[in-house]
């Protein structure tokens, strides 16, 4: 009996592990490594499973698309090391600034998504606007160089954003806003238009 109940805790502790290893997998195959956001496979499963809910009662949601300003030139002048600290320091940035219940997404490259539930327009824009500044009076230094960043920002709400019905949608009308505000000089932010 009593080896029985020993293997039976060696199983059980077995299982446990698998448990454990598969969890840290799922979250590997969410996160971005370098800056710990969501990637964009998990962009379904943050926001498009609740889209149907948020349609059919009205509730607002926001997207805002933004990228860092001349980037390629950070990493053509100072190194790709000092690139990924800039990233990592724009998401740890982001981070405070969104709630618990809101999502940051590397989106791409230099590109992020924010959503924010239970945003309207106004919000996503004064949210991107505090991003905007706080970036632009923040001073990042890596091995004693200070560089000077910038980003540009474009929103979207649904509902009111009448095309914006889908995450699709939602994410298309962000980045053409988006390049928007690169056209209109960049370090800017645009909701709407």
């Amino acid at each position: 009996l009593a080896a029985r109940v020993r293997a039976h805790i060696r199983l059980r502790q077995r299982q446990d592990s698998v448990i454990e290893e598969l969890q840290e997998l799922s979250e590997l195959t969410l996160t971005d490594p370098l800056t710990g956001a969501y990637n964009r496979r998990a962009l379904e499963s943050l926001l498009g499973a609740r889209m149907s809910e948020f349609s059919r009662y009205q509730i607002p949601v926001s997207c805002v698309m933004f990228d860092i300003d001349h980037f390629k030139d950070v990493n053509d002048t100072h190194g790709h090391a000092t690139g990924d600290l800039v990233l990592l320091e724009i998401a740890n940035l982001t981070l405070t600034q969104i709630r618990q219940e809101d999502a940051l997404i590397r989106y791409g490259g230099e590109e992020f998504l924010v959503i924010l539930f239970h945003t309207t327009r106004i919000g996503a824009a004064n949210f991107a606007e505090r991003l905007r500044h706080l970036t632009e009076e923040h001073i990042f230094v890596e091995e004693n160089q200070k560089l000077r960043i910038t980003l540009s920002a474009g929103t979207s709400t649904h509902p009111e954003d009448g095309g914006a019905t889908d995450v699709n949608s939602m994410i298309a009308l962000a980045d053409q806003r988006l390049y928007e505000a690169k056209r209109g000089g960049r370090n800017l932010v645009v909701s709407e238009g």
